[in-house]
C-alpha cells in the first residue's frame, strides 16, 4: 500500500510541469514580434503593469517550484536577476503560476534563491501569454514587442546576449 501511494505521489509531482490545456505542449500565444498585452500583477510590495514597463528590458518567466525543468533553471534565472538587479532600463519578472506566495517563498528559502517573485493562482495573468508549458520566458524589448520566447529551457547566455543587442 506504501508503495502505491509512493508511486501515486511521483506520477503527480512529475505531471505538475506538463499539465497541458491542447494538442500542441510548445504552443505561444504570443510570439516574437507581439506586443506584450496589457496585465498588472502585484504581491505585497510593488504592482506591476505593462504601462510601468514602457521603456524597458523586460523579461518575463513563468515558473512553478513543484516543475522539474523550472527548478533546473532556477540557478540562472538567479544569475540573471544579479545580473540586471541594479540595471534599471531591465526588469526581470517572475510569476509563479498556479502557486501561492507561502509555497513560493518556503522553496526559495529552502534553496536560497531572493529573487523577487509574483503570484497567478488562477492563471488570470499567464492565459494572456500561453496556453501551456513552464518554465517559459518573454523577452520584450523597450517598445514592449516580445524578440524572444523559451519554454522548457532557460538559456542564461541566450537572454544576456540578446539583452546586450537591445
Amino acid at each position: 500500500m506504501t508503495k502505491f501511494f509512493t508511486s501515486l505521489f511521483f506520477i503527480l509531482f512529475l505531471l505538475s510541469c506538463i499539465k497541458e490545456d491542447g494538442p500542441d505542449k510548445n504552443a505561444f500565444t504570443l510570439k516574437e514580434g507581439d506586443m506584450l498585452p496589457e496585465f498588472s500583477i502585484k504581491n505585497e510590495t510593488e504592482t506591476i503593469s505593462t504601462a510601468n514597463l514602457k521603456g524597458k528590458i523586460t523579461a518575463i518567466i513563468f515558473f512553478s517550484t513543484t516543475c522539474r525543468d523550472c527548478q533546473k533553471a532556477f540557478s540562472d534565472i538567479q544569475a540573471l536577476y544579479e545580473k540586471y538587479t541594479d540595471t534599471p532600463s531591465v526588469q526581470i519578472i517572475l510569476i509563479a503560476r498556479e502557486q501561492t506566495e507561502e509555497e513560493v517563498l518556503r522553496y526559495f528559502k529552502d534553496n536560497k534563491y531572493n529573487i523577487p517573485f509574483f503570484t497567478d493562482p488562477d492563471r488570470r495573468v499567464y492565459s494572456l501569454f500561453a496556453d501551456n508549458t513552464i518554465p517559459r520566458l518573454f523577452l520584450a524589448g523597450k517598445d514592449g514587442k516580445i524578440v524572444m520566447t523559451q519554454t522548457e529551457y532557460i538559456g542564461l547566455n541566450e537572454i544576456i546576449n540578446t539583452i546586450s543587442l537591445l
